[in-house]
């Protein structure tokens, strides 16, 4: 029975973690923390880019998704913004 009982076990650890990679491969998850870094670190190579708040990441799938917003130059076009 203690044998049974350890098998039970490992089958549900292995479930558990099975649907929570399901979980969330399915529902928008946050980017971890070294990851926003990174992204943030990126952005601040341009110079023109200045005053980055309101980050918001999320992974869905395959994809990820980034929103936030940036203090521009205020002579720069929207045109040179874009690009």
């Amino acid at each position: 029975p203690l044998f049974g009982l350890g098998i039970a076990g490992w089958l549900a650890w292995g479930a558990w973690r099975g649907a929570s990679d399901a979980a969330d491969q399915l529902l928008d998850r946050e980017w971890p923390e070294d990851k926003r870094r990174r992204f943030v670190a990126v952005v601040a190579r341009h110079a023109e880019c200045s005053q980055l708040h309101d980050l918001r990441t999320r992974t869905s799938g395959m994809h990820d998704f980034v929103q936030f917003h940036v203090g521009l130059p205020p002579e720069m076009t929207v045109r040179e913004a874009h690009d």
